[in-house]
């Protein structure tokens, strides 16, 4: 641009110096051609600086955008690394306060399962209280726990000494009620004393048991529901001497009793089986199923009973099977409910016992016993 403006003047001066001397009638032209050169050349060389501003100026706000993209680039990077580091904070703290949570978990289940292995009734029972409130505030616990009870209720337990402590049930004792007992005059045998405080264990691990199986009435707050009422638990307690078993209302999945005894009166009123229930070989003082719901197979092989049995409206939805069952006069199945088939092979059953219009007397095989119907 620079050469352009010095060419311009420089063929201004040739023209001015060949023709400036007044001499020629071309002066005034060539004076004229070179103010028009010059001006020419200035115009160019103005309208180029324009362009290059102009350029220029694109140039340093291209730049400027670019800058400026760069910036929110990384400055969105830098947000997404915070956020990924928050993120990643917030994992290692809930993954430490979990864990730190499972070991206060494991501990205290630890600790309270050493307390039943204690030789000091006192701090077996409060392991079973430590051990409800575990399963109170964790629900996938529940179930591990219900075993451990139904675990020490099968420890083994000498049920004569039940009699020869607190008395001899009354055989006429009417089902339901857990403390009809006469009391022995020969009482106070040695260790008495020790053997009475080690059936108080064994009641209270019944007790929190049931409690916890029982579901409350629907008039019942929501939060008692949710907190005390423990859904859907399968029980174990083959073997298991249980002594005033109290399960009136309860609602379990499946249940095992086989070669259970229960000493004093077993109250199952009300009670819902969901899943399969097993009784072989279990033995009755006297026992009540009243209003009870059995919706999966239940078994009764071979159970025994000392005195009364009462299946009022017990509704056996699954079928089940009385094989080899022995029935006191005092039995009761008025207005049972049989679904499926339900069997009585080999059972013994007198005559005087209340099957609501259904004849089972002299049942020889396999014959099926539905309401209203007698066998053949």
């Amino acid at each position: 641009m620079i050469g352009l403006i010095v060419l311009g003047i420089g063929l201004a001066v040739i023209l001015l110096l060949l023709f400036g001397d007044g001499k020629h009638t071309d002066q005034l032209d060539a004076v004229k051609t070179a103010g028009t050169i010059v001006l020419g050349t200035g115009g160019a060389a103005a309208l180029w600086l324009a362009a290059r501003r102009q350029r220029t100026g694109e140039i340093a706000l291209n730049q400027k955008h670019a800058d400026q993209e760069a910036t929110d680039r990384a400055f969105a990077f830098q947000q997404l690394i915070a956020e990924q580091n928050r993120q990643h904070l917030e994992r290692v703290a809930a993954a430490t306060e979990h864990d730190a949570a499972e070991r206060r978990l494991t501990d205290l289940y630890v600790k309270a399962v050493e307390q039943l292995g204690s030789d000091k009734a006192a701090v077996r029972q409060g392991g079973m209280y430590a051990l409800e409130r575990v399963a109170q505030d964790n629900v996938a616990q529940r179930q591990t726990i219900v075993e451990v009870f139904c675990a020490y209720l099968r420890a083994p337990f000498d049920a004569a000494r039940v009699e020869l402590v607190r008395g001899v049930p009354s055989r006429t004792a009417k089902p339901g009620v857990a403390h009809r007992m006469r009391p022995n005059p020969r009482v106070q045998q040695a260790g008495a004393d020790e053997f009475l405080v080690e059936l108080e264990v064994r009641l209270t691990a019944q007790r929190l048991l049931t409690k916890h199986l029982k579901k409350p009435d629907e008039s019942a707050p929501e939060n008692a529901v949710s907190v005390r009422f423990w859904p859907d638990m399968d029980i174990d307690l083959r073997g298991a001497t249980l002594i005033g078993f109290d399960f009136r209302g309860c609602h379990i999945g499946t249940a095992d009793f086989e070669g259970a005894k229960f000493v004093d009166a077993a109250v199952f009123d009300d009670a819902v089986f969901n899943g399969q229930s097993t009784f072989v070989q279990a033995r009755f003082d006297f026992a009540s199923f009243d209003g009870a719901a059995f919706l999966g197979r239940t078994w009764f092989f071979e159970w025994r009973f000392r005195g009364n049995a009462s299946f009022d409206s017990v509704r056996f939805l699954g079928g089940a099977s009385f094989a080899q069952c022995h029935f006191q006069a005092g039995t009761k199945f008025a207005r049972a409910e049989f679904k499926d088939q339900s069997f009585v092979n080999g059972a013994r059953v007198p005559e005087s016992a209340d099957f609501g219009g259904v004849d089972p007397t002299n049942i020889e095989g396999a014959e099926a016993f539905l309401p209203g119907t007698s066998p053949t």
